[in-house]
């Protein structure tokens, strides 16, 4: 018998006869998130939870109505552009050789009004869901998926044609015919201005292999490219746009867009773009060098605007990066780093499982890395293990939640989220973990388990309903 092995059966010995019963059974699994599950329609049937709150869920390219007490389904739509405070959803329909855009009430899943017109035309993608609104929700806009002939980064073909962009931008009545817009060139949407003057587009160049990114404005008005590139305030260089981070965020009066970068291109620090969607100029805010990191813990970047508008919260709770921006000057008004790691909260007897058996630690996609409390007051923010809850003035961490495990034997995936969701009143958080497909429930003032859903399929919490 082998010195390993002895010490193994040795351990096994002190952790039966020290560790509480829940111990004694093997966890369930769910699949790693490399491998899809089955869908199915809802979720798994469980005792009732203590919250009566109805989730609007995001999960395998459908919107669905869950109730969170049961874990039920309630109602099933297609997926699209949200409106109206999740009252209505914006959904394009592929045609024999057309496109249909209709907007759909959510509580009666009636077709409120549509309209059909020549081409294949997409609902553009953003980092949590379907996109494409001007931030005034007057303007939608669609582009055509085939670019060029390649995926992107792949080698071109040996005889390579022309990249061409094609876009359609619908007055969201859906009473006329779309305007069109056909570029030679490989370019994006970002974003459209409120007054559907300015369409801003994303350039890759070369066109085929795309290596850097610039950011370009198409007049709708005098329909021409503007030649050079959006100018950066202050005589900075221009501003490359890599790919962001966390969801875009806007001005209450829908005339600025932010959005944060990990990379800013040319200096080891993140960046917060500035556009001002109405001026047509940018401005690049960076971020302390210290909040740069290159690693997987830079998708856990997000934006928080208050509810007044007039601060900005930069915020990685998985490296205890905590940054206010004033959005009236565009500088950095405080920064703090944060020990955000829990110490090792569930004691000797899990450590030594650990030892015993490691276990590889899963990649995570991150999504919802933080939340703001609906009075402005309180950040809960994703750490490396459980969730953090910061003091949105003082930066001050008050307390950590679900960060110790609930039973043991327990993995360090067990404590860690993907994806965070706070009710409107602010009472109860809903944590996401894809490697577990479980959405778990807190109680955000006595940091209490309220609950957990087992879900079939990966899901975004969008939208939160209340009784």
């Amino acid at each position: 018998m082998s010195k390993r092995l002895a010490r193994a059966l040795l351990g096994l010995a002190v952790v039966s006869a020290c560790a509480p019963q829940s111990a004694q059974q093997a966890p369930v699994v769910a699949p790693s998130p490399s491998v899809a599950p089955t869908p199915n329609a809802t979720a798994t049937a469980r005792p009732p939870n203590r919250s009566d709150d109805l989730l609007l869920i995001r999960a395998a390219q459908k919107l669905r109505l869950v109730s969170a007490k049961t874990g039920d389904q309630l109602r099933e739509w297609p997926d699209g552009i949200l409106v109206d405070e999740a009252k209505a959803v914006y959904v394009a329909v592929p045609l024999a050789s057309a496109t249909k855009v209709a907007r759909i009430d959510l509580a009666t899943g009636q077709e409120l009004r549509a309209i059909t017109f020549d081409g294949h035309y997409v609902l553009r993608y953003l980092y949590d869901g379907p996109g494409g609104l001007s931030p005034n929700g007057r303007w939608l806009t669609l582009v055509d998926p085939n670019v060029c002939q390649q995926s992107f980064g792949s080698a071109p073909p040996p005889t390579p044609q022309p990249c061409v962009s094609r876009y359609t931008i619908l007055d969201t009545a859906l009473d006329r015919q779309p305007r069109r817009v056909e570029l030679q060139g490989n370019l994006w949407i970002e974003a459209i201005s409120t007054d559907g003057r300015s369409l801003y587009l994303r350039e890759n160049l070369p066109p085929q292999q795309p290596s850097d990114q610039h950011l370009r404005i198409y007049d709708l008005e005098r329909r021409t490219l503007v030649p050079e590139d959006v100018p950066t305030a202050g005589g900075a260089p221009p501003t490359y746009t890599y790919g962001h981070t966390g969801p875009e965020v806007f001005s209450p009066d829908g005339k600025v867009r932010y959005t944060l970068y990990p990379f800013s291109g040319d200096v080891s620090a993140p960046m917060v773009h500035v556009l001002d969607l109405d001026g047509r100029s940018v401005r690049r805010i960076t971020l302390p060098t210290w909040s740069f990191t290159p690693n997987e813990e830079a998708s856990a970047w997000t934006q928080l605007l208050s509810p007044d508008g007039a601060t900005l919260y930069a915020v990685n709770g998985m490296i205890g990066a905590f940054i206010a921006i004033d959005t009236a000057t565009n500088t950095i008004r405080r920064a703090t780093k944060l020990d955000s790691k829990a110490a090792n909260e569930d004691g000797f007897v899990a450590a030594l499982l650990r030892w015993f058996f490691p276990i590889a630690e899963a990649k995570r996609f991150i999504r919802g890395a933080a939340q703001l409390s609906p009075d402005g007051r309180t950040i809960y923010a994703l750490a490396d293990t459980g969730i953090v809850v910061v003091d949105a003035e003082t930066f001050a961490l008050t307390r950590r939640l679900g960060a110790a495990c609930p039973a043991l034997p327990c993995s360090r995936d067990e404590l860690r989220f993907d994806g965070l969701a706070l009710s409107g009143d602010g009472a109860r958080l809903y944590a996401v973990s894809d490697l577990f497909l479980k959405v778990a429930i807190l109680d955000t003032t006595s940091g209490a388990s309220l609950g957990e859903l087992r879900m079939a399929d990966y899901p975004v919490i969008v939208g939160i309903q209340q009784p």
